[in-house]
């Protein structure tokens, strides 16, 4: 079986899942990385955003990265650019001097209020295909 989606691109449905999941989230990230540019945030720096503050508990640099499968590295420049742009503060782990807990500053919270804004239309456009019932069946698949 064939789908078509917007924009020209072709599903064979008898690729593996991997692949056919990997083909919406290509196209999710095309989508986002131009609506971010104007605010000037890369996909890390809103995948970090969003790990911050859909956790409970603040967490370590250390977390962060293990949680996003970014290396020690890179997520420590993320950091930097995103302390330095003023959307998150460091404190020092009470229990380890060495360690700092991550959280958002007020102004990065009102631009994760934009950048939900734009991801849920980035999200309406990749799953334009589908009925609202089949949006919600096949979103349902990955709530934990």
């Amino acid at each position: 079986m064939v789908i078509k989606l917007k924009g020209g691109i072709i599903l064979h449905t008898d690729y593996a899942l991997g692949f056919l999941l990997g083909t919406v989230l290509r196209k999710q990230e095309m989508l986002l990385e131009s609506a971010l540019k104007g605010l000037e945030i890369s996909l890390k720096e809103y995948a970090l955003l969003m790990l911050i503050s859909n956790n409970e508990k603040k967490l370590t640099q250390l977390e962060a990265g293990n949680q996003l499968r970014f290396d020690r590295t890179s997520v420590g420049q993320l950091i930097d650019g995103l302390c330095g742009k003023g959307f998150i503060e460091k404190e020092t782990k009470p229990k380890d001097r060495r360690a700092y807990l991550l959280g958002l500053t007020e102004q990065g919270v009102e631009l994760l209020k934009q950048l939900r804004v734009i991801e849920a239309d980035c999200s309406n456009v990749c799953l334009s295909p589908l009925a609202p019932n089949e949006r919600s069946s096949f979103l349902s698949c990955f709530q934990t």
